[in-house]
């Protein structure tokens, strides 16, 4: 973030966000721990949604801290988010106890960054898991891209508006993942249940945006926002559960990098055929939830003792 703070070059900026890139591991990581310590099936469920929430809060809180300290300072954020950083790394260095306990310390360190996503290309048990993870991050990366373009245009939404439709979706998002995903979720369902057709309810969420009702597009806001949140947490949960204590750091790794390789294509496509209609990156949207929804469907059989 020094480099964001300091910078009066463009390729000053870009240095930072490279440096900023090579640290994005750390939310596989974090996963990796909250996983590591928990007890059972269900409370490695709950806390993988308890860290969803909190990043749910911080996406909320987030914007708004920002706005306040760039009122006094464009640079200020920048010092700020550095800071805590320091912070997060003083913390985690002194205070946060060693979860990996069947460590390999005689196992050769691989520096291929690509092997780990050779070796899942060639998965049979997690591959269509990948696959439909895949479907997941298109869908609702595109939707991201262009969602407050089409609030706006087709239902004259202002930028209040708009903020306040994404503020309430946050909200959303952290009660789902904080209070009822096992209160009410993994309570009342199996979790290989809600990994299949969370797909589906996903997929029918966008669906009802197309419709230019605004009973409808409340109807799809609703579907998609607690469907997707319970999917995230569930389907990463599960899939980590799948493989050995060893190997879920990686598998967590690679979830993550599907997602980010996700992010890349799916606003490219949405932002074309928004171009196009307004309405069909949601119809793209629903179209690769179904085949996610098709793919967990024919797994789901399979893994169901898991």
């Amino acid at each position: 973030m020094d480099c964001f703070c300091l910078a009066h070059t463009l390729w000053v900026l870009f240095l930072g966000r490279v440096i900023d890139g090579m640290a994005a591991g750390n939310l596989p990581i974090a996963q990796s721990y909250l996983v590591d310590i928990a007890g059972d099936a269900k409370e490695r469920t709950t806390n993988l949604g308890l860290i969803g929430s909190v990043f749910g809060i911080a996406f909320i809180t987030g914007p708004a801290i920002g706005a306040a300290l760039s009122s006094i300072s464009h640079a200020l954020p920048f010092y700020f988010v550095g800071a805590m950083a320091t912070i997060n790394v003083i913390g985690a260095l002194f205070f946060l106890p060693e979860s990996h306990t069947h460590m390999d310390k005689g196992r050769k360190m691989e520096f291929n960054p690509m092997r780990p996503l050779l070796t899942a290309a060639y998965d049979r048990v997690l591959r269509s898991r990948y696959v439909a993870w895949f479907c997941f991050g298109t869908a609702f990366s595109g939707m991201q891209s262009i969602f407050a373009l089409y609030m706006s245009q087709v239902y004259g939404f202002s930028s209040v508006m708009v903020g306040t439709i994404y503020t309430s979706m946050g909200i959303a998002v952290f009660l789902n993942q904080t209070f009822l995903l096992r209160g009410f979720w993994l309570s009342r369902f199996k979790e290989s249940t809600l990994e299949v057709w969370a797909f589906l309810c996903n997929a029918i969420g966008f669906s009802l945006l197309v419709i230019p009702s605004i009973y409808f597009f409340t109807a799809g806001i609703l579907l998609n926002v607690f469907s997707q949140s319970l999917l995230r947490v569930v389907l990463t949960s599960r899939t980590a559960g799948m493989v050995s204590d060893l190997r879920r750091g990686e598998v967590l790794g690679v979830m993550s990098s599907v997602l980010s390789v996700a992010t890349i294509g799916g606003p490219l496509f949405a932002g074309f055929l928004f171009s196009v209609l307004t309405f069909l990156p949601f119809v793209l949207s629903a179209f690769v939830l179904v085949c996610g929804f098709l793919l967990m469907r024919l797994d789901s059989k399979r893994t169901a003792f898991i």
